[in-house]
C-alpha cells in the first residue's frame, strides 16, 4: 500500500520495467487546479514564456497563490484550504518472481529524471 501528498514519488521495478505507484499533485493536474479554483484559490505560471503567450517548459513552475508548487501537502497552513492533506492510496499485489525493487524519492529526484 503507497499513500502520499505532494511531489514524492514511488516508483516500482517490474521486470525491468517502473511502474508509477503515486501521482504528483500538481497544481496544474486538472481535478487539482478545478479543486483549487472552486475553494476561491488560483493557480499561476511562475516562469517564462514562448512569443505566442504559452508557458516554456523546464523553465519555472505553476503555484498555488503564487506560493506553493504542489497541490497536496502535509502541515502548509498558509495555504489552507487551497492545499489539501489529503493523500492518494494504492494498493498493488506485489509479484515476488518479478518485482525487483522500489524506488522512494522527493522531487530532488524526480524534478531532474524520470520515471
Amino acid at each position: 500500500v503507497t499513500a502520499n501528498v505532494g511531489d514524492s514519488r514511488v516508483v516500482l521495478s517490474r521486470r525491468g520495467q517502473a511502474v508509477d505507484l503515486t501521482r504528483d499533485h500538481k497544481p496544474n493536474c486538472p481535478s487539482e487546479l478545478a479543486r483549487i479554483q472552486a475553494l476561491g484559490g488560483n493557480v499561476h505560471w511562475h516562469g517564462f514564456y514562448h512569443a505566442d503567450g504559452r508557458p516554456m517548459d523546464g523553465t519555472g513552475v505553476y503555484r498555488v497563490n503564487g506560493n506553493l508548487a504542489v497541490s497536496r501537502a502535509v502541515g502548509d497552513s498558509t495555504e489552507k484550504p487551497f492545499i489539501s492533506g489529503e493523500p492518494d492510496v494504492r494498493g498493488v499485489p506485489l509479484d515476488p518472481d518479478g518485482d525487483q525493487f522500489l524506488i522512494v524519492a522527493s522531487d530532488g529526484l524526480w524534478d531532474v529524471m524520470t520515471s
